[in-house]
């Protein structure tokens, strides 16, 4: 059977596995491979496109407020002439902060303590520090230098191959949380007194719609691979989990079956569980995490679909009308 004719059939009956019976291992774990990459893909690219519109108009109002984002020479700048740089806007459904420092007298009046954004972006001239705050307050940032920055915006104008820089800040990167005077401090590395300025070579304004294809490009990464990750989470640990319940459960029945054949079955059992998690993303629902809607629906699922499993391989003995035949005499 093939992948589409699969997924409609499991979607459609609760009374499938019989005619699964026949399908090799190999071949379920390539459909659920299949579906955990399609449902991800179908779910990042609609999410993107929703807020492909809203991300257009954040750039342009913050082109507008800050006169642009671009570089003088190989350092951060912005085409602004005027003293407040900290902005905050609504990005992919979250306020997020960003602040320009260009001298260390700003950087020590800022209190990231008091930041009512839960992530942002601190740059310098030299530097760009994105960060989020954890429950506790506590802050969890990565700091990448600004040419790192410039090759990711302009591949075409950057010389040299950025890629082990790339692996080396990641390789550094703590996952440990920081205080705020951390967040500060990683800032003032390079940040000059004032007055101590050079003249800035000229400025070259980024255009905006190659920032916008970037941003929905990275949305569209983080959204599909955050998925993913869940949807093999579920495959590979929910899949065993469950397989093991259901071939103990099929086992002190008469007739059984191997647990090659339950596992091949349970990871089909997950298809319509899958398909119901992506769709109470896509439909904006917020309540429930992917991961609960998608045990609800699977454990729904799974307890008819191996009861009727069940009754098929051991149908229940039928009664005869003929259990008791007539006697003539009376």
């Amino acid at each position: 059977m093939g992948f589409f004719r699969t997924v409609y059939t499991l979607c459609t009956r609760t009374s499938a596995f019989p005619e699964m019976l026949g399908t090799p291992v190999w071949r379920a774990i390539l459909h659920s491979l299949l579906l955990a990459l399609l449902c991800p893909f179908l779910v990042a690219t609609v999410k993107t496109c929703r807020e492909k519109k809203d991300c257009a108009d954040t750039l342009q109002r913050l082109e507008q407020e800050s006169g642009g984002f671009g570089f003088c020479g190989k350092t951060i700048c912005f085409g602004g002439s005027f003293g407040e740089r900290h902005y905050t806007f609504e990005l992919f459904g979250a306020d997020v902060r960003l602040d320009y420092v260009t001298e260390k007298q700003q950087l020590e009046k800022m209190k990231p303590d008091h930041w009512r954004e839960q992530s942002g972006v601190l740059l310098t001239k030299d530097q760009a520090i994105f960060w989020t705050k954890t429950p506790d307050h506590s802050f969890l940032f990565w700091n990448i230098p600004a040419e790192i920055v410039q090759a990711y915006l302009e591949p075409e104008s950057t010389e040299g191959n950025h890629t082990e820089k790339l692996y080396d800040i990641a390789r550094e990167a703590s996952s440990a949380p920081r205080s705020a005077g951390e967040l500060l401090a990683a800032a003032k590395v390079d940040t000059p007194q004032t007055g101590q300025e050079k003249a800035a070579p000229e400025f070259k304004r980024q255009d905006a719609a190659g920032i916008l294809y970037r941003l929905l490009t990275l949305f569209w990464s983080l959204a599909f691979l955050q998925l993913l990750s869940e949807c093999l989470l579920m495959l590979i640990f929910g899949g065993l989990c469950f397989a093991l319940m259901e071939f103990l459960y099929l086992r002190m029945m008469p007739n059984k079956l191997s647990f090659g054949k339950v596992y091949m079955l349970t990871l089909y059992a997950m298809f319509p569980a899958m398909i119901i998690a992506s769709l109470s993303i896509l439909l904006g629902q917020t309540f429930l995490s992917f991961q609960t809607v998608f045990l609800i629906a699977f454990f729904i699922y799974q307890l008819f679909s191996f009861k009727k499993l069940g009754l098929f391989l051991n149908p229940p003995d039928k009664r005869q009308q003929n259990d008791f035949p007539e006697d003539d005499d009376f």
